[in-house]
């Protein structure tokens, strides 16, 4: 389905379309269907809440499936327990790093950060699913934990540049 501006012919050639064609904007005319769409999708996805409910879901999912061959009654709990932990880390990950990143300098900024972070997240992991019996508890926590450790090392990597050029100035 596309969305037209009543004064639009649709066409991409059409100087009716003003900018909002080509993505940049309104053009002066009224925001279109489209404009409110993209817009709506980036307050979306720019929305912590969404992404500590995609966590819950992805990883409490994955844990449901890791622990699937030993029966729903022992792969409810480690999926309701992994999914939480999952939005938790989500909330909290981020802001660790960028504190930790201002401790560091150099290389130093690049490796240390995401190696506390994996570090605690792992023990963490482990010591919950160990506490509640996860039959599973590897395939449980291989997926959350590296796209976690993943995350750390690229968003510390984006932090230590950050702090090179402007140190570097």
């Amino acid at each position: 389905m596309t969305f037209r501006s009543p004064r639009s012919s649709g066409r991409l050639d059409d100087p009716s379309r003003g900018d909002e064609a080509h993505g940049l904007g309104t053009g002066g005319a009224q925001p279109t269907a489209r404009t409110h769409l993209a817009i709506s999708l980036r307050t979306l996805a720019g929305s912590g809440l969404v992404h500590v409910g995609f966590a819950f879901i992805a990883m409490g999912g994955w844990a449901l499936y890791a622990n699937s061959g030993h029966g729903l009654a022992a792969a409810w709990l480690p999926a309701l327990l992994q999914g939480v932990l999952s939005g938790l880390i989500t909330l909290v990950l981020k802001r660790v790093l960028e504190r930790l990143s201002g401790l560091f300098a150099g290389v130093m900024a690049y490796v240390l950060p995401p190696a506390m972070t994996a570090s605690a997240v792992l023990v963490v992991l482990v010591v919950v699913h160990k506490l509640i019996g996860t039959p599973e508890i590897v395939r449980t926590i291989a997926v959350p934990w590296s796209v976690s450790t993943l995350y750390a090392i690229l968003y510390s990597a984006t932090l230590a540049r950050g702090q090179a050029k402007v140190t570097a100035r």
